[in-house]
């Protein structure tokens, strides 16, 4: 089993070559979406934008203690009934 994960690390090693990755993180809101980007962002993998309603994400945060400091985040402005319209605008806030 070993021999097959090592695959996976050389993998890994030769990303961390390259810049990282902007990519859209929909709806990280259970622990196992967020730790997910948040593993890759520390990797340097990813430069994540969460997408999805704040709130729940900050509260996933808070629970499993990661840190939203340096990623950004987009999710639909308050008076937007309908989120998946193309339409919808959003609220985008920047990494640091």
């Amino acid at each position: 089993m070993e021999a097959a994960h090592a695959k996976y690390q050389r993998l890994i090693e030769r990303c961390q070559s390259l810049p990282p990755t902007p990519t859209a993180v929909a709806h990280p809101c259970d622990e196992s979406s967020l730790m997910g980007a948040m593993e890759a962002a520390r990797l340097g993998l990813i430069s994540p934008t969460l997408v999805g309603p704040l709130e729940r994400i900050r509260a996933v945060a808070a629970s499993t203690g990661a840190d939203l400091s340096r990623v950004a985040t987009c999710w639909p402005a308050p008076d937007i009934g309908n989120a998946l319209s193309a339409r919808s605008p959003v609220a985008v806030q920047a990494a640091p």
